[in-house]
């Protein structure tokens, strides 16, 4: 059953709309008889009032809003985000705060949605940069609203952050492959200047200092986090002399567009190459064939974000100002050592 209006509520109780909203916002000036009938049929119908019946009472909701420096294409294609929107959807719900999302915020600041989330009336901003030079970040630190970002952003390092532990699991991955046999391990990151590609490059490059191995630049390739990036990249990749025996790619969405091109030119993974992905979203474990992943905690992450965010809205000192969250490789196939 759907939930009554105010406006239904004054209906049944025989009394204004103003009437119900003092009750709502536990106002003066209203019988005692009269304020024990609206909350009598609000308790019959399990009326419960939302953000817009309590901007009505006086009281505005509180709101966070979140801006992704994305394509909305980008977005939709890639489940990190909805895992990502989730913990921070469900971290809100349970402090009593709305979320509200602008897609494409870098691309659309004069659109009248932003345009509505940069004023003041949201309390708290959570903003994922897509790269370090984001023309969003400016107009929102000027705001002087609460803000945190997700990504550690090497320049601001006086805004809180959270993010998970690129360079970590950057290394982990390589690592792994090279203490595997393989002596050359391509990678595919999204973007030269992506917040993370910084701290993913930093840590393959550990992993081979540490093998005392030489740093090819041409190894890394860029894919624009898109599956026909992926496909290019690795294209570029396959055709270096001697190719890669390895491939690290910090997105599932690129690797689905490996995996689609290294089938077409009859390469089995793991058997003629092997494949890591930075991403382990649900559908890693049922492709064909499927992938040696890296989990991050997409959920822990956007949770972390609000709940941090909240903390600082309400005056609360952050237990750090710089969250940086662990990663766990999973590790899916045995048969993984590079013959030569």
């Amino acid at each position: 059953m759907a939930s009554l209006t105010i406006e239904q509520i004054a209906e049944l109780a025989h009394v204004s709309i103003a009437t119900v909203s003092r009750v709502l916002n536990n106002q003066p000036h209203v019988r005692a008889e009269v304020r024990e009938r609206v909350l009598a049929v609000m308790q019959e119908h399990h009326y419960t009032p939302h953000a817009a019946a309590r901007t009505l009472a006086g009281q505005r909701p509180k709101v966070i809003a979140v801006f992704i420096s994305r394509t909305t294409a980008t977005i939709f294609r890639n489940p990190t985000f909805s895992h990502l929107l989730q913990g921070m959807t469900e971290a809100c719900n349970a402090k009593g705060y709305v979320l509200m999302v602008s897609l494409d915020s870098a691309n659309r600041a004069d659109d009248p949605a932003t345009k509505l989330l940069n004023g003041r009336s949201v309390d708290g901003r959570i903003v994922i940069p897509n790269t370090i030079n984001d023309p969003l970040l400016p107009q929102l630190i000027a705001d002087r609203v609460p803000m945190v970002l997700v990504g550690k952003h090497p320049l601001l390092h006086h805004i809180v952050s959270v993010d998970i532990d690129h360079f970590a699991g950057s290394y982990q991955a390589v690592h792994h492959l090279l203490k595997l046999g393989h002596q050359s391990v391509g990678m595919i990151v999204g973007s030269l200047h992506a917040l993370a590609t910084h701290d993913q490059i930093e840590g393959y490059q550990q992993a081979y200092r540490e093998a005392g191995l030489p740093i090819h630049p041409a190894l890394i390739a860029t894919g624009n986090e898109t599956e026909q990036g992926g496909q290019a990249a690795i294209e570029q990749l396959l055709a270096l002399q001697p190719r890669p025996s390895a491939l690290f790619v910090s997105s599932a969405v690129m690797a689905t567009g490996v995996l689609q091109t290294l089938h077409t030119q009859g390469l089995r993974v793991p058997d003629d190459i092997t494949v890591v992905c930075f991403d382990d979203v649900p559908t890693a474990a049922s492709l064909n064939p499927s992938m040696t992943s890296l989990h991050q905690p997409m959920y822990d992450l956007g949770a972390t974000a609000a709940n941090v965010l909240i903390e600082l809205i309400e005056g609360k000192t952050p237990s750090s100002e710089n969250t940086i969250l662990p990663i766990s490789m999973i590790v899916r196939h045995e048969n993984e050592v590079w013959g030569g």
